[in-house]
């Protein structure tokens, strides 16, 4: 063989070879890049739709529990259910889902009777791009039920919505421990307690036999029976112990009886990283901002925001983090997004009414609320702390709102010695709309019996003071995952 022959195959494969590998690579970009690359998709599973007098449980309390599963992703935006119900219910008067919740995508679902049996029905399923005018059908499929069990079609729903949104941060489904009828038992519950039945729901749980007891059925009962929460809780956590929504309540429980607000920091910080689409989120957004890291809770209050969209608590807390920022624009942009959000909401009118008069130095509008109206006589010199009707209503009150009013009427002796619980608010910042120099704040703060009130709280002043905060942008930084 001659020199040149020798080199014109090498040249050749020379070539072979790097089209291959151009072509894997072309290859690679579109199959494996989606499942690996950060996301920025917003998605919200819509109420399903079925004929007149098909049941609720299917159409409201299952694309809610949808909803939950999805949110466990680490990638995607995932809109609260009450959210997505929301905007749907306004009908003609949406502005589309994009401006009503912010949705880069949709799943939704329609039911389909046979006319043979009720109780056969097929459910067509959908998941929707919607980032665009023009929408894009991105995935769909049809179950069949009693085919597949219930149970059956939300893990195969969970799993192919998740492919469909390129996401491996969503566990697979594993329903090898549960009931399937503890499960179907579970949504008649949940729905009844989310349309008002609470003795129903609680009713349907407690007769179920152990072993058709889930561990959803026992984390609705934490719910049910507030007083044992503690009991139930762990025992949804015995049941499932990845169950995300019991790892945060569990974390806000042990916070209130050991009141180490170090440990409870700690834990919300990598609950919200781990599920930031959880309740740990704004827990962790109002523990930054009262620590005093505006900055950074900023980030997290967005991030609260975005999957919260119509919920006017996001937009409040933003506005007064950015008051503590001296950003009044901002201020006021998030004020008229909370009110846009609810617009018949009472702290919404309480906080407008209280910016305007300690801000933009109007009158007090105490109309807003009952809780204006004590500020008020506060301020024409008509307060008493004796008097009963004022003592009814500081007992409804939360422990938050319990210490804010008692600064406004000066009655700091109520704080130290009659406020006895403990929420998950922490008093290092004066109340909303309030200077750092208030004259009532600085007194407060210099009171002699301040540090130990904190203390009681599971505050430590010397402690907080080395305490960094985890930047939001490392917290709920996208973890790359390769194929599952």
């Amino acid at each position: 063989m001659t020199e040149e022959d020798t080199t014109s195959h090498a040249f050749f494969f020379t070539i072979i070879f790097m089209t291959s590998v151009v072509i894997l690579t072309i290859v690679g970009y579109f199959l494996f890049l989606p499942k690996t690359a950060p996301k920025l998709i917003t998605v919200a599973v819509l109420p399903f739709d079925a004929p007149e007098e098909f049941p609720e449980v299917l159409t409201r309390a299952f694309p809610r529990h949808l909803t939950e599963m999805l949110a466990e992703s680490r990638e995607v935006y995932v809109v609260d259910y009450d959210s997505a119900e929301e905007a749907v219910a306004l009908q003609e008067r949406s502005r589309g889902f994009r401006n009503e919740l912010g949705t880069t995508h949709i799943v939704d679902g329609s039911f389909e009777v046979s006319e043979a049996s009720p109780e056969s029905w097929v459910l067509k399923m959908r998941l929707i791009d919607v980032g665009k005018d023009v929408w894009k059908l991105k995935w769909s499929n049809e179950f069949s039920h009693p085919e597949l069990s219930l149970l059956e079609i939300r893990d195969a729903i969970a799993t192919e919505v998740a492919d469909g949104l390129y996401d491996n941060s969503i566990p697979k489904p594993d329903s090898s421990t549960i009931s399937s009828k503890g499960f179907e038992q579970f949504l008649h519950a949940s729905h009844l307690f989310h349309s008002g039945n609470r003795e129903s729901a609680l009713a349907l749980i407690e007769d179920l036999p152990a072993e058709h007891q889930t561990a959803y059925g026992m984390f609705l009962l934490s719910e049910l029976v507030p007083w044992s929460r503690e009991f139930y809780v762990e025992q949804t956590l015995s049941l499932m112990s990845s169950y995300y929504p019991a790892k945060v309540m569990q974390s806000k429980s042990n916070y209130k009886e050991t009141k180490n607000l170090v440990n409870f920091l700690s834990q919300m910080t990598e609950l919200a990283g781990q599920y930031p689409n959880s309740d740990a989120v704004p827990t962790l957004a109002l523990l930054y901002s009262d620590m005093g890291w505006f900055n950074e809770a900023e980030h997290v209050l967005l991030r609260w925001s975005q999957i919260r969209p119509r919920s006017s608590e996001p937009a409040l807390a933003i506005a007064f983090n950015r008051f503590r920022k001296n950003d009044l624009n901002g201020v006021e942009h998030a004020l008229e997004i909370a009110r846009l959000r609810e617009s018949n909401n009472e702290r919404v009118d309480r906080y407008r009414a209280l910016y305007d008069w300690k801000v933009k130095e109007n009158e007090l509008d105490v109309a807003a609320s009952d809780y204006l109206k004590w500020i008020d006589r506060y301020e024409s010199g008509e307060f008493s702390e004796t008097d009963p009707e004022w003592r009814a209503f500081i007992n409804s009150l939360s422990c938050y709102d319990q210490v804010e009013i008692n600064l406004y009427v000066n009655n700091q002796e109520y704080i130290f010695d009659d406020v006895d619980c403990v929420d998950l608010r922490i008093w290092l910042q004066p109340p909303p709309w309030w200077s750092n120099d208030d004259p009532r704040w600085t007194t407060f703060r210099e009171d002699p019996r301040f540090d130990l009130w904190l203390e009681n709280t599971g505050i430590r002043l010397k402690v907080l003071e080395a305490i960094e905060p985890v930047s939001a942008r490392e917290l709920f930084a996208p973890k790359r995952q390769v194929l599952r």
